[in-house]
């Protein structure tokens, strides 16, 4: 039978106490734990890697968002100031609400 690492840490039992105070343990106890710290350090290394990753894709879909919000009020603009006398109200009125909506639901 096969013991998760939980149930092999549990049935862990030290094997005497050395004249310092410092427990014993078997061997192989001690290689498993040692293999255990070993991937603890391996796991910490790849969350920071991962976590510096996740803020350099946060940081350039901020950059994106904002590059596309100004893009969608310049068009809001652009639509209010020059293409005014070639739409309809009711068509600008719907266009700059649709970009209005567009910039508030990106911030």
């Amino acid at each position: 039978m096969n013991e998760t690492n939980e149930e092999r840490l549990e049935n862990m039992s030290p094997i005497g106490v050395d004249g310092n105070g410092n427990v014993l343990i078997k061997g192989e106890d001690w290689h498993w734990l040692q293999d255990q710290a070993g991937r603890v350090q391996w796991l910490e290394l790849n969350i920071r890697r991962t976590n510096i990753e996740f803020q350099k894709f946060r940081k350039s879909s901020q950059e994106e968002n904002k590059r596309l919000r100004d893009g969608l009020e310049d068009l809001r603009c652009s639509i209010h100031a020059e293409l005014s006398p070639l739409l309809s109200t009711a068509t600008q009125s719907y266009v700059t609400e649709k970009i209005a909506k567009a910039l508030e639901a990106s911030k």
